[in-house]
């Protein structure tokens, strides 16, 4: 059986990789819910691209978890060098 990821999610993907380096460049706050659904994207391709997409997104998780877990849901923040670097990678 053959696994793939339909080319409107891969492209919707490469958008909200893009605003979230664009956010990064402008030094804007990402919102956590944002964060977490581009986190829940990429996660999502492991059944295609294997377990390379979880492993590539260690940091973001814990950067993510740091944050939800001290402020909660509600919170703003700017993404870091190492985030921005895992996003660019994946």
């Amino acid at each position: 059986m053959k696994y793939f990821a339909p080319i409107y999610k891969l492209k919707y993907l490469e958008e909200t990789i893009r605003n979230v380096i664009f956010m990064y460049d402008k030094r804007k706050f990402c919102k956590a819910e944002d964060f977490v659904a581009l986190i829940g994207m990429i996660t999502d391709l492991t059944k295609t691209h294997g377990n390379f997409c979880l492993a590539c997104m260690r940091y973001c998780h814990h950067y993510l978890g740091k944050h939800v877990t001290v402020f909660g849901w509600n919170v703003k923040f700017m993404l870091d060098v190492q985030c921005i670097a895992e996003i660019i990678f994946s």
